[in-house]
């Protein structure tokens, strides 16, 4: 009896120590074993009284893993939105999480980056736009020679819009 009472507090200590590394996987599985080969033990009290706790335990860092993983996956596909909501899901199960702290932080950067992009863009595209329309007047007005420098302007700004080429052309076959 001793013996056994020994090695189950083995078993224990061991327990503790997964628990202490935050292993509660592995100190379920050891405190199955505990209850198994020493089912009348203080111990198997112990581990019987803390099994439902451990469970828990295991079952959101499970849930925080599998937020953290999809955070992962979405920000390498650049979809910073679901990244955001993955590690914020991630932070409300376990709002110490340095991961999915880190990772909430960098989808934020990522979202506020992108957002200034499409700004900087749309207003690329407004001062085209506006000088398209300068550039249609004086060509109207038969000032070829405005016309072209501020399609020649535009065509700078917006190298890939065949606009600015074509009132080009038009100008200087005028």
């Amino acid at each position: 009896r001793a013996l056994t009472t020994q090695e189950a507090g083995e078993v224990w200590l061991q327990i503790e120590r997964l628990i202490a590394q935050s292993d509660y996987d592995s100190a379920i599985a050891a405190a199955g074993r505990l209850l198994s080969q020493y089912p009348e033990t203080m111990y198997a009290g112990k581990a019987t009284a803390s099994l439902p706790g451990w469970r828990n335990i295991a079952a959101v860092n499970k849930q925080v893993g599998d937020f953290i993983s999809k955070a992962k996956i979405a920000q390498d596909a650049n979809d910073f939105e679901a990244a955001l909501a993955a590690a914020t899901s991630a932070l409300a199960l376990d709002p110490e999480n340095a991961a999915a702290a880190v990772l909430k932080a960098q989808a934020e950067a990522a979202k506020e980056a992108e957002l200034r992009i499409r700004q900087m863009a749309a207003e690329k595209q407004k001062q085209f736009e506006a000088l398209i329309s300068e550039a249609l007047s004086y060509r109207d007005a038969k000032d070829y020679e405005r016309a072209i420098d501020i399609y020649t302007r535009a065509s700078v700004l917006m190298p890939d819009d065949q606009r600015a080429s074509d009132g080009l052309a038009s100008c200087r076959y005028s």
